[in-house]
């Protein structure tokens, strides 16, 4: 799939921004020697591996997978082990070319849309209510679809420090006041002019999709990961190359959903969901946010939950002959490969199955 980013060069009609040209770049270095990297070693078994550095650039089909994991791990520590709401935004879809122009604007000004909602839940309720906002761009099929994502607590600490849970949640409210911030968010950034029309388009194209979890929210933060990073298919899993096109199959609530794209299609949906540079795609309000770490462990105090287990180690690199955790022998630079002992070849990036295993 690297190959297929890496050959856009040679096709017809796509220009690459400097951004994106050096993403690739990078990304053809990924976990490759000039990358430099570590020597991991088995204390049980003396088993040694040369590991390469990964490029962590968002949209790299080679290192995304180990960043998701993470992701999730630390997300899912940090929200409450009690019942969530996943709470889905939705904004007209004429605002879709609008984001293929000023990416940064539209998800800024959604951003603080949905902040301000979600604000309306706490006044209401007198709760400090937690809240994780994670922006998505795609849709089936690699489709351009923005919308929001919130992962949001069931409950919150009342103004007597006790936890509580929620009432009820205001959808009507909820998807007026989106309108109402993401209009004036988006106009006051690009100016009326850039979004002429679309200001009267009905209410119901803000629509509030709601979904209760009641155990915890690791179920939502599981489906949320698996795109953050820029990657929004399963590579190794959902895409096969075909001909001279991809096809995809994605499953959308028990039914099996096959896209065929040709091959210039997909590489431009690609590269257009990689989000834009120093842009945060997923952040942390109310409760869940820095300010509030100490009322944060008030309420944590008070949620009890069978379904939590302290995750100690989160991510750990095991053995291969083995399985148990190695640890790091040594750190070289891309110049000091022929350092490595009984290493004399400088292989490519392997598959993601060889990575990372979850301990």
């Amino acid at each position: 799939m690297l190959d297929m980013l890496t050959q856009m060069h040679e096709l017809p009609g796509i220009t690459l921004s400097g951004t994106q040209a050096h993403s690739l770049d990078s990304m053809k270095k990924c976990r490759t020697h000039e990358m430099g990297g570590r020597m991991l070693e088995c204390p049980e078994c003396g088993t040694r591996i040369v590991q390469y550095n990964p490029c962590n650039i968002r949209g790299c089909p080679i290192c995304y997978f180990k960043n998701q994991i993470q992701w999730k791990k630390k997300a899912q520590k940090r929200i409450l082990p009690s019942r969530h709401y996943h709470l889905t935004f939705s904004i007209p879809e004429q605002y879709t070319k609008i984001w293929l122009r000023h990416k940064k604007e539209v998800v800024e000004s959604l951003f603080q849309a949905v902040r301000v909602a979600i604000q309306t839940i706490t006044e209401t309720e007198g709760l400090l209510i937690g809240s994780l906002l994670v922006f998505q761009s795609h849709g089936i099929g690699m489709s351009y679809k923005p919308h929001m994502h919130c992962v949001l607590s069931g409950g919150g600490l009342d103004s007597n420090g006790r936890y509580r849970e929620l009432g009820s949640i205001p959808f009507h409210a909820l998807e007026v006041i989106t309108e109402d911030e993401f209009t004036r968010n988006i106009s006051k950034s690009l100016g009326t002019e850039e979004i002429a029309g679309i200001c009267k388009e009905k209410r119901n194209s803000y629509k509030v999709y709601t979904g209760v979890h009641k155990e915890n929210g690791n179920n939502i933060i599981e489906y949320l990961s698996g795109t953050r990073n820029g990657v929004v298919v399963d590579i190794e899993e959902e895409v096969e190359v075909e001909g001279n096109g991809v096809v995809i199959k994605q499953d959308d609530n028990g039914i099996v959903r096959i896209t065929h794209l040709d091959t210039k299609t997909f590489l431009v949906r690609y590269l257009n969901h990689i989000p834009p540079e120093r842009t945060v795609m997923a952040r942390y309000y109310g409760l869940y946010s820095n300010r509030h770490k100490e009322d944060y462990k008030k309420a944590q105090k008070q949620v009890k939950s069978e379904n939590t287990k302290e995750d100690v180690t989160p991510y750990n690199e095991l053995c291969p002959v083995c399985n148990a955790e190695t640890r790091v022998a040594f750190l070289f630079k891309r110049d000091e490969l022929h350092l490595i002992p009984g290493i004399r070849e400088k292989h490519g990036p392997p598959r993601h199955g060889c990575i990372i295993k979850i301990a």
